[in-house]
């Protein structure tokens, strides 16, 4: 939703940097709750200007999709985030946006991951 009462905005390109988070890696071996692991890998942090141009504020939902898939998670301001792109702990949510070619890399891509992020209704 606009909260400046305008139409609903368009989808704009970011690109996903992804980083590991200490407790999402330690809830691997540990015995972590989904609902605790589900709130801290589901978010990612935007710019003040991409959430101006998405036309929401700090902690709304916004679907991030690509040619891979897409998921739903909580957008959050971070004053230090590059206009363009996004930083999301590496997690379950973000294996479904990323792709794996064996023929061009070992591992998968996490650090650069196109998408493009719209509010949801």
């Amino acid at each position: 939703m606009n909260p400046l009462g305008g139409e609903k905005s368009s989808p704009i390109p970011i690109v996903i940097i992804t980083y590991k988070d200490l407790f999402l890696w330690a809830a691997r071996y540990k015995s972590v709750s989904d609902v605790d692991y589900e709130r801290r890998a589901a978010q990612i942090s935007l710019s003040a200007d991409d959430l101006k141009s998405l036309g929401i504020d700090d902690s709304a939902q916004v679907r991030l999709a690509n040619e891979f898939g897409s998921i739903v998670v909580q957008a959050k301001l971070d004053p230090r985030c590059p206009k363009g792109f996004g930083f999301m702990p590496r997690s379950r949510l973000t294996n479904r946006l990323t792709n794996y070619d064996p023929t061009r890399a070992k591992n998968p891509n996490f650090k650069r991951i196109e998408v493009t992020v719209e509010p949801v209704s």
